[in-house]
């Protein structure tokens, strides 16, 4: 169990370092992508818009909608939010069908309880 443990904390920090690496950049047809620190491209430019790395994911644009992806490229959370917000200590604010609601990152689903949380991060 220990060494499980270990090796969570590895791949977690391994996966923490290599988003604090990776930069959004704008390819020559206005699509957004991400390179390394060496200015490899890590994920292909296919994106409208996208946003820094913050807590292991990105929020990226495509077609008037947001999602999340992870370091690799791979949508985490779904590209369907009329808006979204990066998230911050667990939890990103997003919109769907006109609705604002809190999503955390340990659930990956929406909830629609308005809190001090939703308007903090909504106003700041």
């Amino acid at each position: 169990m220990k060494k499980i443990f270990t090796i969570c904390l590895l791949l977690i920090g391994a996966m923490t370092l290599q988003a604090q690496e990776l930069k959004p950049f704008e390819a020559d047809n206005g699509k957004w992508g991400f390179k390394d620190q060496n200015s490899k491209v890590i994920v292909a430019p296919k994106y409208d818009l996208a946003n820094t790395f913050s807590d292991g994911m990105a929020r990226v644009r495509l077609n008037a909608k947001f999602g999340f992806i992870d370091p690799t490229g791979k949508e985490i959370i779904p590209l369907k939010y009329e808006r979204a917000y990066d998230f911050s200590e667990g939890l990103a604010v997003v919109n769907l069908n006109g609705k604002f609601g809190n999503m955390k990152e340990s659930q990956m689903k929406m909830t629609f309880s308005k809190s001090e949380t939703t308007e903090k991060i909504q106003q700041g």
